[in-house]
């Protein structure tokens, strides 16, 4: 059987499939970029970010109608 017939398919949209990393500095930053993509529905979140704004920024996005994906590894696997 070829591996394409194997593969279930994915129930979930474009939409929700994609994740889109907030990697910036700052709220106002990250704010500009959940605006500018409003078809996006998942946001990560990473420990930069977190640190300098905090859980309640994460509350903030939810309040939007996002979801969140916290990423607040300390250490990482190179070259993954």
């Amino acid at each position: 059987m070829p591996l394409r017939e194997t593969l279930p398919i994915s129930s979930f949209s474009w939409e929700e499939r994609i994740i889109v990393a907030l990697d910036v500095a700052s709220r106002t930053e990250a704010l500009r970029l959940i605006t500018l993509l409003p078809q996006a529905k998942f946001f990560k979140v990473g420990l930069r970010l977190f640190v300098a704004e905090g859980p309640e920024f994460v509350e903030e996005i939810i309040k939007r109608g996002k979801e969140v994906f916290l990423d607040l590894k300390l250490h990482d696997i190179p070259n993954t």
